[in-house]
């Protein structure tokens, strides 16, 4: 099994979130014990322990309890690479989450995601941990703002009665997380998972650009392959993308198709009590 690694734009995405608040390199690397950051990469990746290493290395220096959560709400586009180009250009919401299903391993190769409808027209979006070990409070924690603070700011939908199941529990202060995620959230939950409205996925992007998508989404897919050829085997399909108005349906259609298909019976946690 191959080691589960994080892109060096996640690295440098640390370095740079500390050095904004006053924790230049030096003392980073002098806290790892390295006398260069390129010594945590390996094979042009960045192994996931020491990437958690980094966020223990954070909350230490910063004193901030929620140093992965807090640094996830300021996200830097770049830091996703092609899946951020992906998600600004996609003409709706539906295919700009498909786009985090099926290429966020370029980025992250130790989850993936997957979308399924729950009962009262809501949608679930599931991250799924591919290592024996689930990652630390602090990488999971990030990851979720990151993808709601990207999708909420800087891709432009609209945030509609969002809810959030964490399978840790929480640091001490559950209202300073609901207020950076906008979201209601539940701990010690049974997966850990995002909850919105079907409707949501009916948005239609402010930035799409319907010729820009499948150029880029191509791009993606060549680098998936290479990712592949260099013996990381992931256990998904990567699902074709149809923009040409004559080979899609309209949006309510492919939203209706799509969530009947993966149709499940979830309980959220701690609702409906």
């Amino acid at each position: 099994m191959s080691i589960p690694t994080v892109s060096t734009a996640f690295m440098e995405a640390v370095f740079e979130y500390l050095a904004d608040r006053g924790v230049d390199e030096a003392r980073v690397l002098k806290a790892l014990g390295l006398e260069d950051k390129q010594q945590l990469v390996f094979n042009a990746r960045v192994p996931l322990r020491d990437y958690e290493q980094l966020f223990e290395i954070g909350q230490v220096l910063t004193g901030d309890e929620y140093f992965g959560l807090n640094m996830g709400a300021s996200p830097m586009p770049r830091t996703w690479g092609l899946v951020s180009h992906l998600a600004m250009s996609a003409p709706n919401a539906l295919l700009a989450v498909t786009a985090l299903m099926n290429y966020s391993k370029l980025q992250l190769d130790f989850v993936h995601f997957t979308v399924n409808a729950a009962a009262d027209d809501e949608v679930v979006l599931s991250s799924h941990i591919d290592v024996p070990r689930r990652p630390s409070r602090h990488v999971i924690e990030h990851m979720f703002a990151n993808i709601m603070k990207l999708a909420n700011s800087q891709v432009g939908y609209q945030a509609i009665r969002q809810r959030i199941e964490f399978m840790h529990e929480d640091a001490g202060n559950p209202q300073h997380v609901e207020r950076v995620l906008s979201a209601s959230v539940s701990f010690g939950c049974g997966s850990d998972l995002i909850i919105v409205p079907a409707q949501f996925f009916k948005q239609q992007s402010r930035y799409g650009q319907e010729d820009l998508f499948p150029i880029t989404e191509e791009l993606a897919r060549q680098r998936l392959m290479e990712f592949s050829a260099l013996g990381r085997h992931y256990p998904w399909q990567v699902s074709q993308t149809h923009l040409s108005p004559a080979a899609m349906c309209s949006i309510e259609d492919t939203i209706g198709t799509y969530l009947k298909e993966t149709r499940s019976r979830h309980r959220p946690c701690g609702f409906g009590r």
